[in-house]
């Protein structure tokens, strides 16, 4: 997305989390990335004013939503025992084969995938 030192910007609804179990949003906020990591998060205005060693590469694609740092792992995890098994429709099959097999998982288990994933640079692993 970038080349080297070039400065990019990414425009929309900033939607962030300052601190541990906050959320805060923008609705005409920005971040700005250089050298591969965010080094700003803000309001879109004011990181535009901004001066800068380099100009900045906005990439503005009107009503989006920018979640910084985050990515999706929506993994799934105690259903890889049974992928492809019954032939129903979606709930008798989540009651025959889904719900049974995750009750029987523990936390310690989920817990121990999710640090395995999270090894790999996700920054956020929730269950499904």
């Amino acid at each position: 997305m970038e080349e080297d030192g070039e400065l990019v910007g990414i425009r929309g609804f900033l939607i962030d989390a300052p601190e541990f179990g906050v959320l805060r949003s923008r609705r005409d906020g920005a971040i700005i990335i250089e050298n591969g990591r965010i080094s700003a998060t803000g309001d879109y205005d004011d990181l535009r004013r901004r001066q800068r060693p380099k100009p900045v590469r906005w990439i503005q694609h009107g009503s989006v939503a920018v979640f910084p740092g985050l990515i999706d792992c929506h993994t799934h995890l105690p259903q890889y025992s049974v992928v492809a098994r019954g032939e129903s429709e979606l709930l008798p099959w989540l009651r025959q084969y889904i719900f049974p097999v995750e009750r029987e998982r523990s936390m310690r288990a989920w817990q121990s995938a999710r640090d395995a994933v999270i090894g790999f640079s996700s920054s956020t692993c929730l269950p499904a």
